[in-house]
């Protein structure tokens, strides 16, 4: 991958549930400050709806390194231990977030882990991931509290979700 972009980071996209590799480039487009420099790891879309929700169940309650990784999971680690020191600006949709937020858990795990994601920022968009607890550990994961004040406001997990989106705001528990 090539560092792309104004702020010279690797801008990388994942992908919810229930869409097809073009909604999820549509959507990434969508979040990029600059789509022609987004990556994507698109999460394949399943056969049918209830193996979809098995999938996205599958990556809320029972994802980690002891029970595995999904393959989308596991390049995120990937360009996480590649990229998280050097800049990496990560955006996710719904289910995405879970994708991101399972690999920072994965990375916890790590020797060293604290600063891995120094120079990483966060987007989430209408999360099914928790946005609080997904921030404390991209937190530990940047060595928040060892940067200047001025960096820490900047190094937070960023985050929208719509009042009415039942994902973000029930499944991910953010208001």
């Amino acid at each position: 991958m090539n560092v792309t972009g104004e702020d010279r980071k690797v801008h990388l996209s994942t992908n919810g549930i229930f869409n097809s590799a073009e909604a999820a480039t549509t959507y990434a487009g969508q979040h990029a400050t600059d789509p022609s420099t987004q990556y994507l790891i698109a999460f394949p879309e399943a056969n049918s709806p209830v193996a979809e929700l098995v999938v996205a169940g599958y990556q809320k309650y029972m994802e980690s390194d002891t029970l595995g990784l999904t393959n989308s999971t596991t390049q995120v680690v990937s360009l996480m231990n590649q990229y998280g020191q050097t800049g990496l600006a990560l955006n996710a949709h719904s289910r995405g977030s879970l994708t991101i937020g399972n690999a920072m858990d994965s990375m916890t795990h790590k020797l060293n882990a604290s600063g891995s994601l120094s120079g990483t920022n966060i987007n989430f968009f209408g999360p099914a991931m928790n946005v609080n607890n997904a921030d404390k550990t991209l937190g530990g994961l940047q060595n928040r509290q060892a940067m200047p004040t001025n960096q820490q406001s900047n190094a937070v997990l960023q985050y929208m979700n719509h009042v009415a989106d039942p994902i973000g705001r029930i499944v991910g528990w953010n208001k």
